[in-house]
């Protein structure tokens, strides 16, 4: 009889403790609920509606299909300015099922040429683009500056000569002499895709040197609110790799972003572009999420921080690893060469994300590990050393373990 007292007692202290460990129901609604990741394919991904006049409106449906094998779930289907999205799914799709999202364009303060994504929040691995894009003809009825009222044919009181401005020639581009190096980048662009404003978004870019002189930076430079904390300051020598890391803090920045890295170096031209892009959500400007280094956040709380907090796009339940570029190819390679490459990995769930173990072939060596717990929004890299032993055609898979399930990354060559 005690022991089915105490069997009792120990049961109901279970439960009581279970109940006051459960969080705020408030919050957990804000939460998304847990969902199984599918994929949705579209029967056209752009759609062009050639020249319109400006102030018409232009509408169209794409159509897609669930491809995964779970429910397709729309939370979200938003564009931007001009551009709205009235009709999207609110049931689930279910795989093999397709299903219809209406777009329509305003053209109203939209001349010259338009190019709007549509951005699908569904329970996807990533969010889903389509584009919608042509040229609005401007109505004519913008009327033309008077150049006498913003100082460019005013009168020359002092009689003094007009100074003859030399044209500026600091960025001007000369062609070296000489043998040259030549980039050969691996990825000359990275799309990073939706992120929260305040989120600062890392990438590696990979390159060879398949020129016929070693090639030396002088300096690699971007625009405002991107920077270039690495890039190789000793010469690269022929045959050779290298790396260049860009950083792009997103803080106060709201749309769609295009950023060019110029790269200047002993090349034909002087000067190389490599560009980083994607969309900035509304979001959370007093955090930020770096790369590597770990947790980079500045808590700044108030009326503000909870405004954003509820503009923030949804993120993949739990956590989830993303591989930017997962398979690089260095194409034709001499047996014996080595190779050394950066692999960016992100967590693009809600969740934290802890790196079990990263797994290569015996062909690829670590050189540089990653970081182990990642949190939502934050990235990291690892480096390797890559050579080849056999002849021909070959592909080395990399195995990425996670919390959040495996994933692989690749590196692909031919051996002379």
């Amino acid at each position: 009889m005690k022991n089915l007292l105490f069997t009792i007692s120990c049961i109901c202290f279970l439960c009581v403790n279970t109940s006051f460990g459960q969080s705020d129901p408030a919050k957990d609604m804000a939460k998304p609920a847990p969902k199984s990741l599918t994929t949705m394919t579209f029967d056209q991904e752009v759609f062009e509606f050639g020249s319109i006049k400006e102030g018409e409106s232009v509408s169209h449906t794409f159509k897609f299909t669930n491809t995964g094998n779970a429910p397709l779930k729309i939370n979200k289907a938003k564009s931007t300015c001009g551009c709205t999205v009235p009709d999207w799914p609110k049931n689930p799709i279910a795989p093999g099922k397709t299903g219809e999202i209406k777009v329509i364009f305003n053209s109203k303060g939209k001349a010259g040429v338009q190019k709007k994504p549509v951005y699908i929040y569904a329970n996807t691995a990533e969010v889903t683009k389509v584009f919608i894009s042509g040229k609005v003809i401007g109505d004519g009825k913008t009327p033309s500056k008077d150049l006498s009222k913003v100082g460019l044919a005013k009168p020359n009181p002092s009689n003094k000569k007009p100074v003859t401005r030399k044209p500026a020639t600091a960025n001007k581009i000369i062609k070296p002499t000489g043998p040259l190096g030549e980039f050969k980048f691996f990825n000359e662009k990275y799309d990073y895709g939706v992120v929260n404003s305040g989120d600062v978004v890392t990438y590696t870019f990979n390159f060879k040197n398949v020129g016929e002189a070693p090639i030396t930076i002088k300096s690699a430079k971007s625009t405002c609110g991107c920077t270039v904390p690495s890039f190789p300051k000793a010469p690269i020598a022929v045959g050779e790799y290298g790396q260049i890391m860009v950083t792009f803090n997103t803080r106060n920045k709201r749309g769609n972003q295009r950023k060019p890295v110029n790269i200047i170096a002993n090349t034909d031209p002087q000067k190389t572009a490599v560009w980083v892009e994607g969309f900035v959500e509304q979001g959370d400007d007093h955090h930020g999420h770096n790369h590597k280094a770990g947790h980079n956040h500045n808590h700044d709380h108030g009326d503000q921080h909870d405004k954003d907090q509820a503009n923030t796009i949804e993120l993949v339940d739990g956590p989830k690893l993303q591989v930017a570029t997962s398979e690089i190819n260095i194409g034709e390679v001499p047996a014996g060469e080595k190779a050394t490459l950066v692999y960016t990995l992100k967590n693009i769930g809600s969740k934290d994300l802890t790196i079990k173990k990263i797994k290569p072939k015996k062909d690829v060596k670590i050189i540089e590990e990653a970081a182990t717990v990642l949190t939502s929004g934050q990235s990291t890299y690892f480096k390797i050393e890559y050579m080849p032993t056999k002849s021909g055609a070959q592909s080395s898979p990399i195995k990425i373990i996670t919390n959040g399930g495996k994933q692989n990354a690749s590196v692909k060559c031919t051996i002379k």
